[in-house]
C-alpha cells in the first residue's frame, strides 16, 4: 500500500491536539483561567476540539495498522500473546 501523506498530516495534527488536551487538563490551565474571559473561551474551545482529535487519531492509527498486510497477525496469535501476558507473574 502506498503511503498516504494526507493521513499522516492529519495524524500529526491529531497528536498535537492530544498534547493540548493533556496540557489543558493535567497542566491545570482550565482551572486557573477566569470564567468569561477570551482566554477561558479559547481554552474550552481547544479542549472540545481536542476530544474529537483523540477519536480521529485512534481511527487513523487503526486504519493504517490494519491495512498493512505485512503486519497482520492471525487472530489466534492475539489470543496466544494476550493469554501469555495475562498469566505472567
Amino acid at each position: 500500500m502506498k503511503r498516504n501523506y494526507g493521513l499522516d498530516l492529519l495524524r500529526i495534527i491529531a497528536m498535537l491536539f492530544v498534547l493540548i488536551l493533556h496540557t489543558l487538563g493535567k497542566g491545570g490551565i482550565l482551572e486557573t483561567v477566569q470564567e468569561g474571559t477570551k482566554a477561558y473561551n479559547m481554552a474550552w474551545l481547544l479542549e472540545i476540539m481536542a476530544y474529537g482529535a483523540v477519536d480521529i487519531f485512534a481511527m487513523i492509527s487503526g486504519f493504517v495498522g490494519f491495512s498493512q498486510k505485512s503486519k497482520r497477525l492471525k487472530l489466534s496469535n492475539y489470543f496466544y500473546f494476550g493469554g501469555k501476558l495475562s498469566f505472567m507473574e
